[in-house]
């Protein structure tokens, strides 16, 4: 039989399924099923490591409904705290901690166990901290031999492997989650194209340093900063009209009353030629508030929004897969945006598409609600705005 603990290390860097483990610990202690799975069933997290003879609707069962009344889970907890026996949870059989009477007569039993065999049980409950738990179950049907004291040392000889593998994959997976943040956040501090993190009042959280460099040309978008270097900064626009049009926008996406918008911010420019500045305002994407954390103290920019500005000169329209990232356009819906803003009729666009008027017509009702543009106009003013990226 294939080394237990082994099989464990190996299932936590990968190198294995854990199948395979399941399987070893099934064939240790001649069990009909198994179950080992890990998460918080309460906060609808529970990632099943191995099922053995359990079909996926029952697994999915289990997680939504009989979770909460598997007596196995809620006797193993009560008979450690009768027995406390120091920081390690222990392996226990069925019938150290189970009325097997009571059980019989059970909901959980008559709806759920007996059909899928679990009766006779060994295992244990370990607790993973912030991760939740880890229940082991391997099981016998009621026709077979309950499990011995023998299988019950030989099980709990492997589980201090199994508990220390399961806790070095989750390190592992915490480890890679914070070098793809890291890399993120990395990303963003070379892109040309300026990034902010603003809040409701416009005071910056996080600039890049194409951000700090636009901000400093005048010639639409200004950081403004009371003190020194180091000290908050806010931005703003040249004329205060457009910075009360800005903070309306922004504080519209903070409230998740739009889900983003667009406007043009215009400055004098070197030797007073005219320029602007397109500034795009949408909600800060999650992958991107993490990544962000990972360089400021946690959840420093909950509710907070994305600020993305560059200065206006080509005359290339936005792209339509722009359109469905920032706005949740689908594809069909970007490319009626499209169409519209360019000047194409209704009726030429569903004819261009091959449906009739009244489809396109439903299309644009969720096209400026998507974009929070009251009118087409408005949303052909939003597009002109983003045009090169």
């Amino acid at each position: 039989m294939p080394d237990v603990a082994d099989l464990a290390y190996e299932a936590a860097t990968g190198l294995v399924p854990w199948h395979a483990v399941g399987l070893a610990l099934k064939g240790l202690v001649g069990a009909n099923t198994a179950t080992l799975w890990a998460g918080d069933p309460a906060a609808g997290r529970v990632e099943m490591l191995y099922a053995e003879n359990i079909p996926a609707e029952a697994e999915r069962a289990y997680a939504v409904r009989y979770y909460a009344q598997d007596p196995f889970v809620a006797g193993y907890a009560e008979y450690m705290a009768r027995n406390p026996v120091g920081p390690e949870p222990r392996v226990l059989a069925g019938p150290l901690y189970l009325d097997y009477e009571a059980y019989r007569r059970s909901e959980f039993y008559a709806e759920f166990g007996r059909g899928i065999g679990l009766y006779h049980i060994i295992g244990s409950v370990l607790p993973l901290g912030d991760a939740g738990i880890m229940p082991l179950g391997l099981h016998r049907p009621e026709r077979a031999s309950p499990f011995t004291e023998a299988d019950r040392a030989a099980l709990e000889a492997v589980f201090p492997h199994l508990r220390r593998a399961v806790r070095l994959q989750y390190r592992l997976r915490e480890a890679g989650l914070r070098a793809r943040e890291a890399l993120a956040a990395a990303a963003l501090q070379t892109l040309p194209l300026a990034v902010l993190v603003v809040d409701r009042s416009l005071r910056v959280t996080y600039a890049n340093p194409a951000a700090e460099a636009l901000g400093r040309e005048g010639i639409g978008l200004r950081i403004a900063r009371s003190g020194p270097p180091s000290s908050p900064a806010s931005i703003g626009a040249e004329s205060p009209g457009e910075t009360a049009a800005l903070l309306r926008m922004v504080r519209a996406v903070a409230a998740r009353q739009v889900s983003g918008g667009g406007l043009r911010l215009n400055g004098g420019g070197e030797g007073g030629v005219p320029a602007s500045v397109a500034v795009l305002v949408t909600a800060l994407p999650p992958g991107l508030e993490a990544s962000l954390n990972g360089r400021t103290s946690h959840n420093a920019f909950s509710g907070q929004v994305l600020v993305m500005a560059r200065p206006l000169g080509g005359a290339r329209g936005p792209v339509a897969s722009v359109l469905c990232d920032l706005f949740g356009l689908s594809p069909a819906e970007a490319q009626v945006a499209l169409a519209l803003a360019g000047g194409v009729s209704t009726e030429a666009a569903a004819a261009a598409r091959g449906v009739g008027p009244a489809t396109v017509r439903s299309q644009v009702r969720v096209i400026l609600e998507k974009t929070g543009a009251a009118n087409l106009r408005e949303l052909e003013r939003l597009l002109g705005l983003l045009a090169g990226y």
